[in-house]
């Protein structure tokens, strides 16, 4: 068939077209170039063009189906853990970096890997299978010619020249080459010659193969079981000798691949791995250090954390010597990176209070005993910018608060937070109302004290309700509530002058309730503050049975406390985490207000849910969460609060749970609370529908009071009454 001349333009057309299988019948070509297209089409990978461009050149159809066959044996060989003796097309040492702490990294991203081609042989120069030893290959334009390397060269040499073998065919060798762990078992010299230092010539040794391994290794999607057994290994032996400039490169190396993690170290301490990822490297600073080495020093940190906080009680000084190592490591100057990216990566993998509460809290705490006021501020500073704020905990608040307050020393703050304006403004409220009632004696009594109480002469208000009640003056509450409030402001708020008048005033037949429970309020905050300020040294439980001794002492002028009284205490001793004694209070009041119904008020159902999601009676939780909707304050705002409470507190035990099972309970627990929180705010949502709808009628109803009749329809006599309106109202005008 005679050749016809075709344009580059056709020409790709058809080699395309016949190489995925479509139609080219419209083109003629030549029995050459047929014979090398329908070469180019054996080279189609699912459906996929593999090179067909470069099929068109001579020779370069079998040059490409030689390169493919040789990337296919070298896959074949790495998975089945042989190695090729050419590594042509080994991908090079520079390891994947970045992690997923949404933060840029310094380093710059690795190259991908490239395929270099070889420019296209002559067809006829092409080497068969089964070749060894030195040959020549002549390169299309070159007069010269130069030795090279087959591919393979320990293929089976026993099969004829003529017959190729395919990638599929191909013998492996049986034998796998040693991993570091044995090459290092290799004499280390020349025998006859002494060694300087044995063990740094093994380890040098054993890291260099270690870096062939990985090399090996690292294109992979995992690392093999035996390489990461015998890494593990190396690193028990480099702890062991001390030697953190060694184990730096091995972890820093292991961290370029994304398979790696804390389970692959097992049996290695944490602190060693801190200190190797976290600590400045001591040489080769030209490497760039990966960045997925923060997340395998946070994985490691949360998992010692966890241990620690659960064998608590036998190692109690385990956890400050975690955090004194964190405080040293990240005491130099050039550590601000590490210090940012180590505290994002914890707040992105274990949450923000964690990572406020087990990380930044504590080494504050560290910089701050140690009076580094420098280091201090720039942990701070840093863990802000890390998004991770000191006060997301409430230990971080109290902490900063107390900073502050040391700090500041041209206005020192009180120790406890003042009771006394608060108590003050409660006994003067109710004054205006209960005046009109004194006759003339006792009106011109409170006016004496009032007058000596606006001098603040607390001392002339006492001496003057004496002198009154002596001059036969009756005993009222206007006049007692301003004796209360001089002795308060000469005792303190644990007045015993204030509990001696009150029970006067009762023996002379004045009701005093009021006053003793404005009094009682006032004393119960106190108790909490206090418990509140002193949470690490107060005994557990105090505040509960502080609260009981004072109802004693009023038990004789006071004989039953009302549900004010007690709703405070149970608001006490829900911040102070007394729950148990919380429990006790609400079954009193339900005892004996509620004959016994403890879920007969809002307030006891919010605070027995509190109880039960904090102390994680999920039993307890779920018989309450049955029994809101047949309540009738199902719906109600405090309802949705306590419920988004218990949703946190079970959220925080889902994420702090150990095992699988411990974390299926909680899980369970969150969607019971869930149903409860969808089905309260549907309820809300109805009853604000009804309420909005009531009162748009009620308006427009008072609005135009004849529009609508019986029955809610509309009645046309409006008209004429309004009608009637008006001209009655001409006539008055």
């Amino acid at each position: 068939m005679p050749k016809v001349p075709l344009n580059p333009k056709a020409t790709t057309h058809a080699l395309r077209g016949l190489a995925l299988g479509t139609s080219c019948s419209l083109v003629f070509l030549s029995e050459e170039r047929r014979r090398r297209l329908e070469l180019a089409r054996t080279l189609v990978d699912n459906g996929r063009l593999i090179k067909s461009l470069r099929c068109y050149s001579a020779g370069g159809a079998e040059a490409v189906q030689v390169q493919v066959q040789a990337e296919n044996m070298y896959d074949a060989r790495l998975r089945d853990g042989h190695i090729a003796s050419d590594q042509r097309f080994l991908p090079s040492m520079v390891g994947i970096e970045g992690i997923g702490t949404g933060m840029r990294t310094l380093s710059n991203p690795a190259p991908r890997r490239r395929a270099h081609w070889p420019k296209f042989p002559d067809i006829r120069e092409v080497p068969c299978a089964g070749t060894t030893g030195k040959i020549t290959m002549r390169m299309i334009g070159e007069t010269g010619s130069k030795p090279r390397t087959p591919l393979h060269p320990k293929t089976a040499s026993s099969q004829p020249e003529t017959t190729p073998l395919s990638p599929e065919t191909a013998p492996l060798p049986q034998e796998k080459v040693p991993l570091h762990s044995e090459a290092a078992a290799a004499p280390s010299h020349r025998e006859g010659t002494p060694s300087i230092d044995e063990e740094a010539s093994a380890a040098r040794l054993e890291l260099q193969a270690f870096y062939k391994d990985f090399a090996r290794f690292q294109s992979l999607r995992s690392l093999p079981a035996e390489f990461l057994e015998s890494s593990r290994y190396f690193l028990l032996r480099l702890e062991q000798q001390d030697d953190v400039a060694t184990a730096q490169l091995v972890l820093d190396q292991l961290c370029h691949h994304r398979s790696i993690d804390s389970r692959h170290l097992d049996g290695v301490t944490p602190e060693f791995i801190l200190r190797c990822i976290l600590s400045e490297r001591t040489d080769s600073y030209d490497l760039v250090r990966p960045s997925r080495r923060y997340r395998l020093a946070a994985f490691v940190f949360w998992l010692r954390h966890q241990l620690i906080s659960i064998a608590e009680a036998r190692d109690p000084g385990a956890k400050a010597e975690l955090m004194k190592l964190l405080a040293k490591l990240f005491a130099r100057d050039n550590s601000d990176y590490d210090i940012q990216s180590f505290i994002a990566t914890i707040h992105v993998q274990f949450g923000r209070y964690f990572a406020a509460s087990a990380v930044v809290v504590e080494v504050a705490k560290l910089y701050r005993e140690q009076d580094e006021a420098a280091l201090l501020e720039r942990w701070i500073r840093l863990a802000n910018e890390a998004g991770v704020d000191m006060r997301a905990c409430p230990k971080g608040r109290e902490l900063l608060d107390a900073w502050e307050a040391e700090d500041r020393t041209e206005e020192p703050m009180p120790k406890l937070p003042s009771c006394m304006p608060l108590l003050k403004e409660e006994l003067r409220k109710p004054l205006d109302k209960e005046k009109p009632h004194l006759d003339e004696g006792q009106r011109a009594l409170f006016d004496q004290m009032d007058k000596k109480s606006m001098s603040d002469d607390w001392a002339g208000v006492l001496d003057c309700y004496s002198k009154g009640l002596g001059a036969g003056t009756r005993a009222s509450v206007p006049c007692l509530r301003l004796a209360v409030e001089a002795a308060v402001e000469l005792e303190g708020i644990h007045s015993t002058t204030a509990l001696t008048l009150l029970e006067e005033a009762y023996n002379a037949s004045v009701n005093v309730d009021p006053v003793v429970q404005t009094v009682l309020i006032s004393r119960f905050n106190d108790i909490g503050n206090y418990q509140q300020v002193n949470r690490a040294t107060a005994e557990k439980g105090r505040a509960y049975s502080n609260m009981m001794i004072l109802l004693e002492q009023v038990k004789p002028f006071y004989k039953q406390p009302s549900e004010v009284v007690y709703n405070r205490a149970i608001r006490v001793c829900l911040r102070n985490w007394e729950l148990k004694e919380v429990t006790t209070l609400c079954m009193q009041v339900a005892k004996e207000f509620w004959n016994g119904d403890a879920l007969y008020m809002i307030n006891n159902f919010a605070s027995l849910v509190t109880v039960a999601a904090r102390t994680q009676d999920y039993g307890l939780l779920q018989r309450l969460l049955e029994a809101l909707p047949w309540r009738p304050y199902h719906g109600h705002p405090i309802c949705k609060t306590v419920l988004q409470d218990a949703r946190r507190q079970i959220r925080k035990s889902v994420r702090n749970s150990l095992t699988v099972e411990e974390r299926t309970r909680h899980e369970d627990a969150l969607g019971y609370v869930e149903i409860a929180y969808q089905s309260a705010m549907a309820v809300r949502i109805a009853k604000h529908r009804d309420f909005r709808d009531k009162l748009r009628e009620r308006v427009f109803s008072e609005l135009t009071p004849s529009v609508l009749g019986k029955g809610k329809k509309r009645d046309r006599s409006h008209k004429t009454m309004w009608q009637g309106t008006k001209a009655s109202e001409d006539q008055n005008l």
